[in-house]
């Protein structure tokens, strides 16, 4: 399979990078929805983007993952059926601000724009930051400062594109002859076709994520 292929070719590099997950709900008071309302509608919807192994990924054609584990006790303990809306991630607050949503659980990092417009639980798991590269193009590449000049995948909204927007903000990558530039996916199979076509050099992502998708490599 095509995938399999893929996957022989990547390897992870390390980026230390520690992140703290929340779920988060709407708190702007001009669009609140009160917990009667909806008790009264019997469901609780969940906005989620499900694939970011092991928090929400596709299993056997149902959402699993510890977010849904999550939501599902949340639903049970409130008396309501659970509804999971998979969506782009970058999407995902947005629905929610407009209520199509009553939370969202993505693997969310809580930003300070973030904690200003959401309501938001306390963090509940860690993660930190990996660089996947395809080994065959890129043997080069081990840290944060050898993608210098480079051009850096990332799931457009996600912690790492807030990382390495944030840090070429910020001028590390000012010495560079070369731009460095950040390429944003919606979603986590476009940036991996790229990383493997050499369309980027590097694909930055959550630990665990990337850990999943090179599980059957030995680095």
């Amino acid at each position: 399979m095509r995938i399999r292929n893929i996957l022989k070719r990547l390897a992870i590099c390390f980026l230390s990078c520690s992140i703290p997950f929340v779920l988060v709900g709407c708190q702007q008071k001009s669009q609140e929805i009160s917990f009667r309302d909806i008790k009264s509608e019997g469901e609780l919807i969940v906005l989620t983007n499900a694939y970011f192994e092991p928090y929400e990924y596709y299993k056997n054609n149902e959402i699993v993952g510890v977010d849904i584990s999550i939501a599902k006790l949340i639903a049970e303990r409130l008396g309501l059926k659970l509804k999971i809306k998979d969506m782009d991630f970058d999407n995902i607050l947005i629905d929610l601000t407009n209520n199509k949503g009553h939370i969202a659980m993505a693997g969310i990092t809580l930003t300070e724009e973030r904690e200003k417009a959401f309501a938001h639980s306390i963090p509940y798991a860690e993660s930190s930051q990996r660089i996947l590269i395809n080994a065959n193009i890129h043997s080069d590449i081990k840290k944060l400062d050898d993608l210098v000049g480079k051009k850096i995948g990332v799931v457009i909204g996600t912690t790492s594109d807030v990382f390495i927007s944030q840090q070429i903000k910020e001028g590390s990558f000012a010495d560079s002859e070369t731009e460095t530039i950040v390429a944003q996916y919606k979603d986590l199979e476009p940036a991996k076709e790229a990383l493997e076509n050499g369309d980027i050099d590097a694909f930055i992502l959550d630990s665990l994520t990337a850990q999943r998708i090179t599980k059957h490599i030995q680095i």
